[in-house]
């Protein structure tokens, strides 16, 4: 396997071109394991530093968050969570799904899918457009 330069990944990330996952997972993956390692083995009583940790490994965080350990992610700077979220122990995050607010998720979703409603279910795959869109930022 050719090495590539993280800053390479970066830019072809940044600019919607084709990049591998483990590529991807290359980009600071000591630094968030580590941090995924310190949040998972922080006593619960640490409130200020769990959100913290969080907030260096995912993309975004929103108020009143609770997300019980464990937790994984293969690359978490791509998920965000709004306000008022409660995570369960064991939750794996994945950034090719698009769970809708208000979502009560009690199974696996299915990857590449848009998924919403109380119990949440799938309403459609994701399309090219999704992800054209999703990379443009709007």
């Amino acid at each position: 396997m050719t090495h590539v330069h993280e800053d390479e990944v970066l830019a072809r990330i940044a600019q919607g071109l084709i990049y591998t996952e483990s590529e991807a997972a290359c980009l600071n993956s000591e630094r968030r394991t580590e941090q995924i390692f310190d949040y998972n083995h922080t006593p619960p009583r640490e409130a200020a530093r769990l959100r913290s940790l969080l907030v260096g490994i995912l993309g975004s965080v929103g108020e009143r968050t609770v997300l019980l350990p464990p937790f994984h992610a293969a690359f978490g700077s791509n998920v965000h969570i709004g306000d008022d979220f409660f995570g369960n122990v064991n939750l794996t995050f994945v950034d090719d799904v698009d769970i809708r607010i208000g979502s009560v998720v009690s199974r696996d979703i299915p990857p590449m899918t848009v998924a919403l409603g109380t119990p949440c279910r799938v309403v459609r795959e994701i399309t090219d457009e999704d992800l054209t869109t999703r990379l443009a930022g709007r």
